[in-house]
């Protein structure tokens, strides 16, 4: 499995051994709540029981609850890549019970460079190799990461691509939702040492944008405001 929890959405692959290949997304918005039942329904949200904490993660979440920490060791991010993986395994043919499952997940550059925060990281995700327990919508799962690979931001369409960029000399810039990635390639082999990254993301804009509209027509815009402008533009 690949994942990639980022401040706005979540996304997930899973090859199987035959061949088939499953994706997840849904949005890194969680707020901990202890008053939702398992079974609740609601639109692109989820119930999700960790660690005896009940959570809920999706839309149906003010943009008020999206994480700005710069860092991805956080427990919204924890928690999003937990679920991601018991959604996978929903769509494979793997037993949702003591699953065992080799993972990688991206970081942002500046982590990967830090030799001793990209083994934290890892760490952190793997939870010392014990059966990790989690309930979705009251549905019980466990699995054991066996191994968790941390692999830098921005790869992504280097590999997707190999035979159009193999002899190549590119830069790539990755726009997030907190940061901004840019990362220099020569023949398919990054260069680490010009690793870039500036804390200038699309959360940041749409703060901006938020602070902006309210000092022009002097009324309050939220970021859930500005968010359904965005989107209503864009449409």
């Amino acid at each position: 499995m690949a994942i990639d929890s980022g401040k706005s959405y979540t996304k997930g692959v899973l090859r199987s051994e035959d061949g088939v290949i499953e994706r997840v997304r849904f949005r890194t918005k969680v707020m901990e709540s202890s008053g939702f039942g398992g079974d609740l329904l609601m639109r692109n949200t989820d119930v999700v029981e960790y660690d005896g904490v009940k959570y809920l993660i999706g839309e149906a979440i003010s943009e008020s609850y999206t994480d700005f920490n710069l860092s991805k060791q956080t427990n919204e991010h924890l928690i999003c890549i937990y679920l991601a993986i018991t959604k996978l395994l929903d769509r494979s043919d793997m037993y949702t019970a003591m699953a065992k499952v080799n993972l990688a997940v991206n970081i942002p550059l500046n982590i990967f460079k830090n030799e001793h925060k990209k083994k934290e990281f890892e760490a952190f995700i793997q939870n010392n190799k014990k059966v990790i327990g989690v309930k979705v919508n009251g549905k019980p799962y466990s699995f054991i990461l066996e191994n968790v690979v941390a692999l830098p931001e921005a790869l992504g369409p280097i590999f997707y691509q190999t035979d159009q960029y193999r002899h190549k000399r590119i830069l790539v810039v990755d726009i997030g939702s907190l940061n901004t990635s840019i990362l220099e390639c020569n023949n398919l082999v990054p260069a680490y040492d010009k690793m870039l990254v500036s804390n200038l993301g699309v959360n940041v804009l749409r703060s901006s944008l938020s602070k902006q509209l309210s000092s022009l027509y002097a009324i309050t815009f939220t970021n859930d405001d500005t968010e359904q402008i965005l989107r209503e533009k864009n449409d």
